[in-house]
């Protein structure tokens, strides 16, 4: 008596690539007629994260980024250009108008500049060196305001 499971020749291994030739084509067909739903899905999420990570590191970072740098040139300002050329003394937010109107007119392409490469820590430590650039500049302002 022959078994139905024993091979029996080339044709046996040629049905059976068949089938399984078959049987993936069907995997495919059917993992590809419901990806399109995962990837829209995914790349909703992953639009969402960032906007919301734009939206909540992103804007105050930036006002951080306005307000210090406008108290710090208002200090500036009115420590060394009032007394020494008779200038009006002016207000955070006549300076921090100036410097966007400077920052617009000077402006360069920062993708230019910018390496993808680089890891999580040195981008961090970009952006702790980008916060304490103002208090640098304030703290050696300050000192060369005492000595005059």
């Amino acid at each position: 008596m022959k078994d139905e499971n024993q091979p029996n020749g080339p044709s046996f291994f040629a049905e059976e690539a068949e089938r399984l030739r078959r049987l993936n084509e069907c995997k495919v067909k059917k993992k590809d007629s419901t990806s399109w739903i995962q990837k829209v899905s995914y790349y909703g999420l992953g639009v969402g994260v960032v906007g919301i990570g734009v939206l909540f590191i992103g804007v105050p970072l930036m006002a951080y980024n306005i307000l210090s740098y406008s108290f710090v040139g208002m200090k500036l300002w009115n420590w060394f250009l009032v007394p020494g050329f008779d200038c009006k003394p002016v207000s955070m937010i006549y300076i921090a108008g100036l410097l966007l109107f400077i920052r617009l007119c000077t402006h360069t392409d920062s993708s230019l500049h910018s390496d993808e490469s680089q890891d999580t820590v040195k981008n961090i430590a970009r952006i702790l060196g980008l916060m304490a650039a103002p208090w640098v500049i304030f703290l050696v302002g300050y000192i060369v305001n005492l000595f005059l």
